[in-house]
């Protein structure tokens, strides 16, 4: 089961899909920025984080700068992340 994410002083510019995507996971954000990805926030499901603190800042998105009730695909599992190669 998902748990509480706090995001403090963070910066999410130009993610193909979404900036922040929050699914079925609580937690809060304060001082965050996003802008210039398809989605600035997505929450989809509950509980939701706590968004409300005056300095986040999203905005300049292509598709939406909130969205409160999203949808978006996402893996039952994380994604593998690749192997760096041993320096020479």
């Amino acid at each position: 089961m998902p748990g509480d994410v706090a995001v403090k002083d963070c910066m999410f510019v130009c993610n193909f899909r979404a900036g922040l995507l929050f699914d079925n996971c609580g937690g809060e954000m304060q001082s965050v920025q996003s802008f210039s990805n398809n989605f600035g926030l997505v929450l989809q499901g509950d509980p939701k984080p706590d968004w409300s603190d005056p300095h986040n800042k999203i905005f300049g998105n292509a598709g939406h700068d909130i969205e409160t009730d999203g949808n978006l695909a996402v893996a039952d599992e994380p994604l593998a992340l690749p192997v760096a190669p041993d320096p020479p």
